[in-house]
């Protein structure tokens, strides 16, 4: 009777595939995975306990106390670390640590109990927060999308199929079976296994661009990221022997799903998709009516226009007037005065010049920020590199990048009105959100983000039209 390699893999094939097939959160994709979690778990934690004493024997786990750069290293790798599992809403799900490890080497990981570690040698890489919210939310991918189980999967799979065939090979030409042996080790290596790990890079990649963008960290950078790793490449390697996609790939890759990712950037609410199709059509939804949305032109305000607005976090409120036009280092300006004594010079097109707070600490912006650009129209951007620089003698330089994100309503009591949501981020990691409203001639409500965390203030009553412009007891 005629031997047949099928009859012999059929069985060890049908007992996996049958044992356990799960969908990835997010993509949708349905993977084999026969590892359990606690499996899983129970050998990460014997591994990294085993990397964590051998780093410490060599003195290569980073303290607050080694140094101010030291301390500011690990806020920084904390920080981002943070708002990522936040965002991907797993602060329950593990049980997380973060080291910092001093090395040369740019490298990061997060195993699958939740333990990241980032080497020193990543930071000049990814340079900024942004870019290491990048790094990180693609290996938090790798946690929630359960490749190190899938991947042990594969590889159980693999041999047994291997050892199948193998035997199979031997019982017919026993003088062949090194040879077969070797060959099918081959096959699997470069055709099943590598591919598979491909894979995961790319659909970690897609997974972690969408935590960076909800945990408030501009996706683009992400793609940037990229650039600098490429340029950072000591050696090129073919991408079919790799078990990661070529900095190229990925670049690409991440431009293709930026638009995807702008969508939880946008909106910090947005629910976490169940699978690739409820991005796609949500994306259509929002640029169909971002289309209709009309153009804003820059308003004319006249000397005395007030507004009265309030700080949710505080509660308290502030009464702002426009006083005369001034000449300033920017041309013409015109002053916006507090109730707090606080002031904001302005351009005659908006771009802040400078500003000063109730304390009497100032701060300036070369060349003028420019917050608004008029005309305003969805998906209109602008950046520009920026000096500020405070009244103590400190400066420092940073990338402003604003963009029109959206036409929607914003209520807020001084009225329901329709708004321009305007997003800036200061190299990378959003600054503020801001809705423009064209009744208003002004802001109706903005949001900053900070170290301290965020805060609202919000539109309690303005100049109508119709209204006498005068001192802010006139105002209501």
């Amino acid at each position: 009777m005629r031997s047949s390699i099928f009859g012999l893999t059929i069985a060890p094939l049908m007992l996996f595939f049958l044992c356990g097939c799960n969908t990835v959160a997010i993509t949708g994709r349905t993977q084999l995975n026969v590892i359990s979690d606690s499996e899983l778990i129970a050998s990460a934690n014997q591994n990294f306990a085993q990397f964590m004493n051998a780093a410490n024997s060599k003195g290569a786990i980073m303290k607050s106390t080694d140094s101010p750069e030291a301390a500011n290293a690990i806020n920084v790798v904390n920080r981002v670390s943070n708002k990522i599992i936040d965002a991907a809403g797993l602060r329950s799900k593990y049980d997380w640590q973060v080291s910092v490890i001093k090395s040369n080497v740019a490298n990061a990981f997060v195993m699958p109990n939740g333990k990241i570690v980032v080497y020193t040698g990543i930071l000049p890489v990814v340079k900024t927060e942004a870019g290491l919210a990048a790094v990180i939310g693609h290996e938090v991918a790798h946690v929630v999308a359960h490749h190190s189980a899938e991947r042990a999967s594969q590889v159980r799979l693999t041999k047994t199929v291997i050892n199948t065939l193998d035997a199979a090979a031997a019982a017919k030409n026993p003088e062949n079976r090194a040879l077969m042996a070797a060959a099918l080790g081959l096959g699997a290596q470069y055709g099943i296994l590598l591919p598979y790990s491909r894979s995961h890079e790319s659909e970690a990649d897609r997974i972690g661009q969408i935590y960076m963008a909800k945990a408030g960290y501009d996706p683009a950078e992400a793609i940037a990221v990229w650039v600098r790793m490429a340029a950072n490449s000591k050696q090129s390697r073919l991408e079919f022997s790799s078990t990661h996609p070529s900095e190229v790939t990925r670049q690409v890759q991440l431009k293709q799903w930026l638009p995807e990712a702008q969508m939880y950037y946008v909106d910090r609410a947005r629910a976490l998709p169940s699978n690739l199709t409820e991005i796609r059509t949500a994306r259509i939804e929002a640029e169909e009516k971002n289309a209709l949305a009309p153009i804003a032109f820059q308003p004319e305000i006249n000397e005395g226009y007030w507004y009265k607005a309030r700080a949710l976090l505080t509660g308290n409120e502030t009464n702002y007037q426009y006083k005369k036009y001034e000449t300033c280092d920017a041309g013409n300006c015109m002053m916006v005065s507090s109730s707090t004594n606080t002031k904001r010079i302005l351009t005659s097109d908006f771009r802040i010049v400078s500003q000063e707070n109730q304390n009497g600490m100032q701060t300036k912006f070369t060349p003028p920020l420019q917050q608004i650009k008029f005309p305003l129209k969805v998906g209109t951007a602008w950046e520009d590199v920026v000096e500020v620089g405070t009244s103590d003698g400190k400066k420092r330089s940073a990338m402003f990048k604003s963009q029109v994100v959206a036409y929607e309503p914003v209520a807020v009591p001084a009225g329901n009105f329709m708004g321009y949501k305007i997003i800036t981020s200061t190299n990378g990691v959003k600054a503020s959100e801001v809705w423009y409203v064209s009744e208003v001639r002004g802001l109706a409500k903005a949001t900053s983000f900070g170290a301290q965390g965020e805060s609202v203030t919000v539109l309690i009553d303005f100049q109508k039209s119709d209204d006498i412009a005068g001192d802010f007891s006139t105002s209501k």
